[in-house]
């Protein structure tokens, strides 16, 4: 069937669901009803759609960012250009021009159809892409111009979150991030995508999350910011001295390429894409027992199940519901015991180091740490040894034994081998006409360049991005400071480095990375010197130099992004992937590689998480979870009570958060989880992991929380300090809160909103020791309580205001008044 068929029947079907559609395109200019639709015949309809002028409304919702120059409803070759498209495709199109919201959206099978028309009606040839190349990037007459078949991740963005900012347009990346889950990917219509937590799901289930992978004819370019990106273009004058984009190659799409007799003049093409990944953690942690403890695994079996998984990782959906291309994880628990012929499989755990003299050393026990030179991670840095295997293949659990610390850092038992599903691999684009011959241009047969293909753990904050950290952190707040354009108390924190020092790391994204895909795994079709396949870009196009409608300025945030923006580009291991050095070639190679991260990863997960959001977008702040964490430095993005467990909802990590068990005139008693016997990977076998509380912070709200806690520390008196603070309590108060009303009286001042209110306390008060020693509230040691003298009651508005309140005990013989704090 004809392109233009398929579609005529796909849209008569939505727009027969939703007549809403037909009003919209009414509304637009495009003069039709269903029946006339049906009825139309098909070149008058290609006709119609590709040439007929329409009359856009800019400031109908959701068409605010739609291209300016955008006058048809199909652009041939340009879906940015496109009505239909951007109609469809758009996550911000939810409404028909009388206001009231459309019922139903359409299906991928539908916007993959309607892509592959659009770039069907331009009409390209091998050769006039090359010329279209060779014009747009400016390559000199008789210039090589080297093109190849590559597999890109894509998605349609809203203006904000594309390449250029200016107006929605597709962005493309050569590695997509897909994520591990328990339940199968559910596509929501209107978001145009997916989301790892819907309405209605059990609270502890967690969606898995596809990738979108489509392959294109491309171009090999150095980069440029004006033609095709890539996204945040690293150079000097940028500050990344090190990189400088306008000297790196990138492959940047032209044309997308899909089976059949439309897509290139003259070709009937065959189209596919293959798809392989790995889980090589185990196996590389084997490798290390082996050569550093003596383990005596057989070579021939680390190439093998449990320790290498290279089946039932991730597969293809079906065409006929999500168009081509989309890759999905299988549903597995978060954590699996490994086994073989039905028999748990372990290991000697070795004995740890204290003071790093070996591989395996003890900050982090009863978790083994391994350590590797030089930031490289060529086996997992962190490894679960709590489960002790017996002789005759029973398991035993060694977390409720209040000895574990000294049992795991002194070793020498059978340790069971624990399994997680992330993976990472890649994308060949397959490509054939006239049965198996390859495309050829100018005689040259063109090369299959594969997309790294990411299998990661779930993201815990699917609606914050990493990239829109990063941007507001490192390049909005400092301009708007330099400018004067921040409050007091905002500036404050620039001026005095506050706010440069906020991340332990830089919160920079994977699409900023600049680093070769994983060129060590089996049969890797990657190579050293190809360091961009992270970045992100757009098609090979010339932007509109001006907009004549204002753009909204924020995306739809719901909808989760399978591009490396939304992922993390720090490594110390990673949340996403981290990264290793191929020694075998001339000169040594990093890359990226999955297999650095935590074995399994909810053992990464408590380790870092605790580090004041190491992985801002991914990994929640837990720091105040626990009264100590090694190399703790306070929290940047707390948590709220109710996300901790301290409430009537489960905690994202299975754990139960500080909260006050008792008080009285002299002290109050706050129970905490003991840090060292949290037992994440136990945990999330017993399904106790939580993505729903999370999954509902917005980047705004994410924001303020940081600010919020940055002026606490201040009016604490801990910022320079953050570790010696504890927050007992975190959470937004209404306005009509009985004892927020009481500290705005006596402080004669109204906070605006949103208002949180911080509860916690210090170290030490007056020079005096404030918190007594732990006591166990049983024999495990699984929880601990603290005796505390005087604490703190912060309120922080979203003006100048913040409130504070010392109290001792429970205030009721010894409290100051509410006083506005400079902060």
């Amino acid at each position: 069937m004809a392109l233009i068929d398929t579609l005529k029947a796909q849209l008569v079907e939505l727009f027969e669901s939703d007549p809403g559609w037909v009003a919209l395109f009414n509304h637009h200019g495009w003069a039709f009803d269903v029946e006339e639709l049906r009825a139309v015949g098909t070149q008058q309809l290609v006709e119609y759609l590709t040439t007929s002028l329409l009359d856009v409304d800019f400031t109908l919702p959701g068409f605010e960012d739609f291209h300016s120059e955008g006058q048809l409803l199909v652009c041939p070759g340009i879906p940015a250009q496109s009505l239909l498209y951007h109609a469809l495709a758009s996550p911000n199109v939810i409404a028909g021009p009388d206001g009231f919201e459309l019922m139903h959206f359409p299906s991928l099978a539908l916007l993959d159809t309607l892509e592959n028309f659009i770039f069907s009606v331009a009409g390209a040839s091998l050769q006039s892409l090359e010329q279209h190349a060779r014009e747009q990037l400016g390559f000199p007459d008789g210039a090589a111009v080297e093109l190849a078949v590559c597999s890109f991740s894509v998605e349609y963005r809203t203006a904000a979150t594309t390449v250029h900012g200016e107006y929605a347009d597709q962005c493309f990346s050569r590695t997509g991030v897909a994520r591990v889950g328990t339940t199968p990917a559910q596509y929501q219509p209107q978001l145009r995508g997916f989301s790892p937590f819907v309405e209605g799901d059990d609270i502890h289930s967690i969606r898995v999350l596809p990738c979108r992978y489509s392959p294109y004819i491309a171009v090999r370019s150095k980069g440029r910011k004006d033609v095709f990106g890539p996204a945040d273009s690293l150079s000097s004058s940028s500050g990344s001295t090190n990189i400088d984009d306008r000297q790196n190659d990138f492959w940047v799409p032209l044309h997308k390429l899909f089976s059949g007799e439309e897509c290139l003049q003259g070709l009937n093409l065959n189209v596919d894409q293959q798809a392989q990944h790995f889980n090589q953690k185990l196996e590389k942690f084997g490798h290390l027992l082996n050569d550093k403890a003596n383990a005596g695994i057989p070579e021939s079996e680390l190439s093998k199940a449990p320790y290498r998984l290279s089946e039932n990782l991730a597969g293809w959906q079906s065409p006929n519901d999500f168009g081509e291309g989309l890759l999905c994880p299988v549903p597995h628990p978060l954590v699996a015991a490994a086994e073989s012929d039905n028999m748990p499989v372990g290991f000697t755990s070795p004995k740890m180091s204290p003071d790093g003299s070996s591989v395996f050393y003890d900050s982090f026990a009863p978790s083994l740490a391994m350590q590797a030179e030089q930031g490289a991670r060529p086996w997992p840095e962190y490894a679960h040894v709590r489960e002790q295997v017996e002789a005759n293949g029973s398991t035993a659990s060694l977390s409720d034994n209040p000895d574990v610390v000294n049992i795991t850092k002194q070793g020498g038992y059978t340790a069971l081998h624990y399994l997680d599903f992330a993976a990472d691999g890649f994308i060949h684009p397959v490509v054939t006409h006239a049965g198996q011959q390859l495309l050829q241009s100018n005689g040259q047969t063109l090369a299959a360049v594969s997309a790294y293909s990411l299998v990661s753990a779930p993201d815990f904050f699917p609606r914050v991005r990493q990239r829109f950290i990063y941007q507001w952190w490192k390049n909005e707040v400092p301009n708007k400071a330099s400018l004067g354009q921040l409050p007091a108390w905002w500036q404050w924190l620039v001026d005095n480095g506050y706010w440069e020092s906020v991340w332990r790391a830089e919160p920079i994204p994977l699409s900023d990375i600049r680093m070769a895909a994983n060129i060590q795994m089996p049969e890797t079709p990657f190579s050293a010197n190809d360091i961009t396949c992270s970045a992100i870009v757009s098609l090979v196009q010339t932007p509109s130099n001006t907009l004549t409608h204002s753009v909204r300025k924020m995306p739809n945030t719901q909808r989760n992004t399978f591009l490396p923006d939304g992922a993390a580009g720090v490594f110390a291991p990673g949340w996403d992937t981290s990264f290793d050095t191929d020694k075998s070639q001339a000169q040594n190679t990093n890359h990226l590689a999955a297999y650095g991260l935590g074995s399994p990863f909810p053992e990464d997960a408590k380790l870092c998480a605790a580090l004041s959001t190491f992985w801002p977008a991914a990994a929640p702040d837990t720091t105040r979870t626990f009264f100590e964490v090694p190399f703790s430095a306070g929290s940047v993005v707390p948590l709220t009570d109710d996300e901790m467990g301290v409430g009537t909802q489960p905690s994202w990590d299975g754990l139960i958060g500080p909260h006050i068990t008792e008080q009285n005139a002299d002290y109050i008693v706050v129970q905490y989880p003991d840090y060292p016997r949290a037992d994440y990977t136990r945990n999330a076998l017993e399904g106790k992991f939580s993505i729903a509380q999370t999954a509902k912070v917005s980047f705004e709200e994410y924001q303020r929380r940081l600010l919020t806690m940055l002026r606490t520390y201040r009016a604490v008196g801990e910022i320079d300090n953050k570790e010696n603070a504890h927050i007992i309590s975190f959470k937004p108060v209404a306005a009509l809160d009985a004892e927020l009303e009481q500290a705005q009286e006596q402080a004669n001042i109204e906070l605006t909103g949103p208002i949180y209110r911080v509860e916690g306390f210090n170290n030490r008060f007056n020079r005096q020791a404030n918190v007594s020693a732990p006591t166990n509230t049983d024999e495990s040691g699984h929880y601990t309580t603290r005796q505390v003298v005087i604490s703190w009651v912060v309120f922080v508005g979203a003006d100048g205001g913040v409130l504070m309140r010392l109290k001792q005990g429970d205030g009721s013989q010894r409290r100051s008044q509410w006083t506005l704090q400079d902060a």
